[in-house]
């Protein structure tokens, strides 16, 4: 082959074309990577969001719009979005947004209140806000409950949480209102059983109601004729026995507190809500029990004489019950005494039975001179009624029943010898 038929046959080829090849720089994963994770995070944040919500508190400390946490059993449900002045400067508006789902947390009912380092009658609280800073706690309201988006915060975190269990009181105190607070103790043998949930005043305005929170464990304790006293303080009685000093616990003599007990028989546990009076102190207490139990009879009388609260009811010379009170009747025409007859000695008081009075000293003067009549040693000093049945008693009477109230007794009565069993005698009677 010539030299020529090679020149053609080179001629019959193609031309080579470059081609130059664009190449994108790793340097622009950078901003893309960072749009898709924001993206998500945007796409994240708008899922969880739930509802929006307005809480009005006198101030905001520590609340900060973008950081402060909105928190149940310290577990973030939302988060504050907002905080202004309200329209006429008296509070601030804290606009916050709940997780998705969080519908419980908005319920009627739902309690709110900045949650920050304390020191009080519950002891030292919030003290991780110290690091963390303060968030707003959330109580939610009634499951079910009906949806609300305007609440009114709270000044003090509650004593409890309504999803917790226990048993709620109410205590109307009335005027012995002096070392009751928010969060003082209510205390059983010195222990610590529950708390003060709140101390308002009634519908009326006129009483005040102190709402009591008792702890599951201990809410067995409480029955129907529970009695609840002011255990606040030091209380001193001083008597012809000496001085007695009353303390339910030292938390109670610093802090406050109420103090309570169930004497004798124990009647229905106490449900939720149940409402009970205060006592000034356990010794006004224990008296209304005493008094409470036993025969209680009523004597009319001209004169009560010496007769006066708390003398002795005598039944041969024995101490069967007391004097409760007197008192001038409406008409003034006679004086009513009430008498508390023991219960072992019920069934002494008959419908036969006689009452006289038998305080200090009577005499008699007669042919054979002069008679000194003294009950006992004790109606000479402090004044008593006595009584006697006859030796056919008759029926027992039954509560509220009224006798005369004689100014001395008929010979034959203090003859009478009456055969009446009596219940074995118990401690304490």
């Amino acid at each position: 082959m010539t030299s020529e038929d090679n020149r053609g046959s080179d001629e019959d080829l193609p031309e080579a074309v470059v081609e130059t090849r664009r190449r994108i720089s790793p340097i622009w994963l950078i901003p893309v990577a960072a749009a898709v994770v924001a993206g998500f995070l945007f796409w994240q944040s708008f899922m969880q969001q739930g509802a929006t919500i307005h809480i009005q508190f006198n101030d905001a400390e520590g609340i900060q719009a973008g950081k402060t946490t909105l928190r149940f059993r310290d577990v973030v449900v939302g988060v504050v979005q907002d905080v202004k002045v309200s329209a006429d400067l008296a509070d601030v508006i804290v606009t916050a947004t709940l997780n998705r789902g969080g519908e419980a947390f908005r319920a009627e009912g739902t309690r709110f209140w900045i949650e920050h380092a304390s020191f009080g009658p519950q002891g030292i609280s919030g003290v991780m806000t110290l690091v963390s800073g303060a968030y707003i706690g959330v109580d939610p309201g009634p499951l079910g409950g009906k949806p609300e988006n305007r609440f009114t915060g709270q000044r003090n975190p509650p004593v409890n949480l309504s999803v917790e269990k226990g048993l709620r009181l109410s205590i109307n105190v009335d005027g012995f209102t002096a070392g009751l607070h928010y969060g003082a103790p209510v205390i059983r043998e010195g222990i610590n059983v529950g708390r003060i949930s709140s101390l308002n005043f009634d519908s009326t305005g006129e009483n005040v109601v102190a709402e009591v929170f008792i702890e599951e464990e201990f809410s067995h304790m409480i029955f129907d004729n529970t009695l609840f006293w002011n255990a606040s303080g030091l209380h001193v009685s001083a008597s012809l026995s000496g001085i007695k000093l009353d303390l339910d616990s030292m938390e109670s003599l610093i802090v406050g507190g109420l103090g309570f007990a169930t004497p004798g028989t124990s009647g229905k546990p106490a449900k939720d809500g149940s409402s009970f009076s205060l006592y000034k102190n356990r010794e006004q207490a224990m008296k209304k029990y005493r008094e409470s139990r036993g025969l209680h009879v009523f004597l009319e009388a001209h004169s009560r004489g010496f007769i006066k609260a708390d003398d002795p009811v005598l039944y041969r010379g024995e101490k069967v019950g007391r004097v409760l009170r007197h008192r001038l009747h409406d008409d003034s025409r006679m004086i009513g005494i009430e008498l508390q007859i023991f219960p072992r000695f019920e069934p002494l008081v008959r419908e036969g039975s006689r009452f006289w009075n038998s305080s200090g000293i009577s005499a008699d003067i007669g042919f054979t001179g002069v008679h000194i009549h003294v009950s006992s040693i004790e109606s000479l000093l402090e004044g008593s009624v006595s009584f006697a049945t006859p030796d056919l008693p008759g029926e027992k009477v039954e509560a509220g029943t009224n006798f005369p109230l004689y100014r001395k007794p008929e010979k034959k009565w203090t003859e009478w010898e009456p055969l009446i069993h009596l219940e074995p005698s118990k401690k304490g009677q």
